[in-house]
């Protein structure tokens, strides 16, 4: 198991759970991501102390646009930055919104930003506007702002947008469309029964 997956498994399970039948390549790419949003996410929590924050964030800024690693420098920067194929511009764009929604609450990580990261980076084809309902869905969740911003996707819809992908969008969907609906914490065991469904 790499690094890049096993530490997504201890930071976030069920995110973990929709990259077990990811080819090695895509999973490592994918849950270095998805470890992204989870720290701009730690960033936001901050937001009572801004200029910690901010001062985090534009870290996280200078690595991934110098592609300069100071010594100290967390293990998921410099993977981030060994991923040749990458969209670096996506990333930055995720950190520089988080940056702007600091200043002008409420504060929210730009899910939409590294979902579109992840769809050209590992070459799939997913419509730009499925990424962005998806994303703001994401965004929706870890901001705790409930149903009301929240867009109930049709998993038939998702796959039509990219059907020859493997199902982590429609995955992630129907996770985060049962963790607002019904509390679930990623019980594995419905994971897998759905990745059977979607994937016969």
């Amino acid at each position: 198991m790499s690094a890049s997956y096993q530490e997504l498994r201890g930071s976030a399970r069920a995110l973990a759970l929709t990259l077990i039948f990811d080819k090695s390549s895509e999973r490592d790419l994918i849950s270095d991501v998805l470890l992204l949003g989870l720290e701009l996410e730690k960033i936001r929590d901050l937001a009572s102390e801004p200029m910690i924050a901010m001062i985090r964030l534009q870290l996280w800024r200078d690595l991934l646009e110098t592609g300069a690693l100071p010594q100290g420098a967390p293990p998921l920067a410099s993977r981030l930055i060994e991923h040749d194929t990458i969209d670096k511009p996506a990333l930055i764009a995720a950190i520089e919104e988080t940056q702007a929604a600091l200043q002008m609450p409420p504060a929210a990580v730009s899910w939409e930003h590294l979902f579109l990261a992840i769809n050209k980076s590992v070459g799939w084809h997913y419509d730009d506007a499925v990424m962005h309902q998806i994303g703001q869905n994401m965004t929706a969740l870890y901001a705790g702002e409930g149903q009301a911003a929240f867009t109930f996707l049709d998993d038939a819809d998702i796959k039509k947008a990219s059907p020859e992908s493997h199902g982590f969008f429609r995955l992630l969907q129907f996770l985060m469309t049962r963790q607002l609906t019904k509390s679930t914490d990623g019980d594995h065991w419905l994971v897998l029964r759905y990745l059977w469904r979607i994937l016969r």
